[in-house]
């Protein structure tokens, strides 16, 4: 599995594509790289059963035998 993606569309064209109404929407900037750790937006089904776009903290951060576990954000 990737570990790494980009999220480049415009905010418009990610509500479009989604289906997502503006007043449903978060903060949706376009990232280059969205690396485990970063937040970025994620399209999810509210409790009342519409779409929304929210900012959450993306993949699985691995720990590592003598490594502290880290956690990056990109706000």
């Amino acid at each position: 599995m990737c570990n790494l993606y980009s999220m480049t569309r415009a905010p418009e064209a990610v509500r479009r594509f989604f289906r997502v109404p503006p007043n449903r929407s978060g903060d949706i900037k376009p990232q280059t790289a969205i690396f485990p750790g970063y937040d970025a937006p994620i399209v999810r089904l509210a409790a009342d059963g519409e779409r929304e776009v929210l900012n959450m903290s993306w993949g699985f951060v691995f720990l590592q035998a003598a490594k502290a576990a880290r956690h990056q954000h990109s706000r």
